[in-house]
């Protein structure tokens, strides 16, 4: 086996923990090096890239449960609280308006195909990713609220958008399931139902049992995060065998957690800005080393024109619609519709949908359209992050409406100052 490429990651995971201080002042950013590093490996035509794929692509999946879980649970009440209505209104109204205008773009784009498949693509293009938008959300010239906000928002919309893409992947097959010889309906309510049930069932109970050995003095601090790790690996597996959606179980089973037994908050924040960071490096690599060159392959100009549209018109227009009378001012709006990267989960559930439902219709194409705009997010989002303040107009009277000092949009405020992630 030739463990070069391995040996050269390690070595860029080094390298970038080494000098990620000083890149976070730059247009570079994480998901960046790491796509790019990995589609060079791709590219390539190396075999042990290729030869591992299954095993990049469980990390990837693994990355994303983790991620869906430690989201969950650090957004309890008061972070809502702290985003006021905007989260809800970018989520419950948002979500809905970028599907709708992505699929009428798409139908556009893709006549001829069937409706199911269309709102699939629509539906895998809504979900944004905080990953590649960090250097946003670390930016203390940006009012904390905004912040808050956004990232709210993208901890809770992949979550949210996983039925409807399970859905409109079970309605574009039709028929009976491969396997299980059952309808794609029951299906269906077996991957979504199933999910939500064990998911708060299984973090509930589980949030309460470890509270409860908490409190008795029998789990110790380090054996928390086991336990939560271990428990989230049970919900996922789990959830498979009995032929409910691993993701959409361990997303519902952060929250239940996080209010049965409120322990998992400082857990999730750490593993969020240490572990996950590093799984995140390695799920990005495997993005671009496995998915990203057979994507470039089969994309067209209609998959580059939807891509274009769904960052530049679909969701800023969702989200200038959203917030009609919220009495939100233009740069507030733009900064909203503009930081929407799409990111980890766009991608594996792109492929996960591709891998699980065979028969899928232009399936080849929804996975390259959607692996082409996690790779256009990171480029674009990437170098425009570093000027977030300047591009959502945060200075003059908007600055001056948050306290917020003159000057270019990289100070920060005495207000701003103890503010932490």
């Amino acid at each position: 086996m030739d463990v070069a490429p391995f040996a050269l990651l390690a070595a860029l995971i080094l390298a970038y923990a080494l000098v990620g201080g000083r890149l976070a002042r730059s247009p570079v950013t994480m998901p960046q090096v790491f796509l790019a590093a990995g589609l060079v490996a791709g590219l390539s035509g190396n075999q042990a890239v290729y030869g591992d794929r299954t095993l990049f692509q469980m990390i990837a999946e693994a990355t994303l449960a983790l991620l869906l879980f430690a989201d969950a649970a650090m957004l309890g009440p008061r972070t809502l609280g702290l985003a006021g209505g905007t989260a809800l209104r970018m989520l419950l109204l948002g979500m809905p308006l970028a599907l709708a205008i992505g699929a009428v773009v798409a139908a556009a784009l893709f006549p001829g195909w069937p409706i199911w498949a269309i709102l699939l693509l629509a539906a895998l293009l809504v979900p944004t990713d905080a990953a590649l938008g960090a250097a946003v959300l670390a930016n203390h010239a940006i009012p904390r609220q905004r912040r808050t906000a956004l990232a709210a928002e993208s901890g809770l919309n992949d979550g949210l958008a996983l039925p409807a893409i399970l859905f409109f992947a079970c309605a574009a097959v039709g028929s009976q399931h491969d396997q299980m010889e059952i309808g794609w309906g029951l299906f269906a309510t077996l991957q979504i139902g199933g999910g939500l049930a064990v998911g708060a069932t299984a973090g509930g109970l589980a949030g309460w049992a470890l509270a409860r050995a908490r409190a008795a003095r029998w789990c110790t601090e380090e054996g928390t995060g086991i336990a939560i790790l271990g428990l989230i690996a049970l919900i996922y597996f789990g959830s498979e065998i009995i032929h409910a959606n691993g993701f959409i179980a361990v997303f519902v089973a952060g929250f239940a957690f996080a209010r049965a037994g409120r322990t998992a908050t400082g857990f999730a924040k750490e593993f969020a800005e240490t572990d996950g960071q590093l799984l995140a490096m390695l799920s990005f690599f495997t993005i671009g080393a496995v998915m990203a060159p057979e994507a470039l392959a089969a994309l067209s100009w209609a998959g580059v024109a939807l891509v274009a549209a769904a960052l530049f018109v679909v969701r800023p227009l969702a989200i200038w619609l959203a917030m009609a009378g919220s009495g939100a001012p233009v740069g507030e709006k733009l900064f909203y519709g503009w930081f929407g990267p799409r990111g980890l989960a766009t991608a594996v559930f792109a492929a996960n949908v591709v891998a699980a439902f065979p028969d899928l219709p232009h399936g080849d194409t929804i996975l390259s359209v959607a692996v082409t705009a996690v790779l256009a997010s990171a480029v674009l989002h990437g170098i425009s992050a570093h000027f977030a303040p300047q591009l959502a107009l945060f200075r003059s009277g908007d600055r001056a409406r948050h306290g917020l000092p003159p000057g270019n949009g990289h100070g920060k405020s005495p207000a701003e100052d103890g503010d932490r992630r």
